[in-house]
């Protein structure tokens, strides 16, 4: 996973590729938890790539994993990622949907390392509604 999150931002294929094979070998181990955070990875790498069925796609299961594994960390990770996808689909009002869910979340869990990345998504949205 690693390596698949640090390539550099044109070598998008090789990225690809990395987290690909990690998500693929976390499904053969069974690691749930670890399955979930793959398909975050590469869900953001999809939206970069502006590839964005993809990206909802890895987002669908992602959620599907964190949901039933009741994973919230990994529940609000799932909704800031949709955020951005959101905003990079031009639908602000699914973004904030996304954004609320996701400051509740770190509320109710105390996963406040994630206020940060919220704060900058709020942002982002109010830049976008003015525009």
């Amino acid at each position: 996973l690693l390596i698949g999150k640090e390539q550099k931002s044109d070598d998008y294929k090789q990225s690809e590729t990395y987290l690909t094979r990690a998500v693929e070998g976390l499904v053969i181990a069974g690691h749930h938890e670890f399955i979930a955070l793959g398909l975050l990875a590469r869900a953001a790498l999809y939206r970069l790539k502006k590839e964005f069925p993809k990206a909802h796609a890895d987002l669908d299961e992602a959620y599907e994993i964190a949901e039933r594994s009741e994973m919230r960390l990994y529940l609000t990770d799932y909704h800031l990622e949709s955020c951005r996808l959101c905003i990079a689909e031009g639908k602000s009002g699914q973004a904030a949907q996304h954004l609320e869910s996701a400051k509740k979340l770190i509320a109710e869990t105390g996963y406040h390392r994630r206020d940060k990345e919220a704060e900058e998504l709020g942002r982002c949205l109010n830049q976008n509604s003015q525009n």
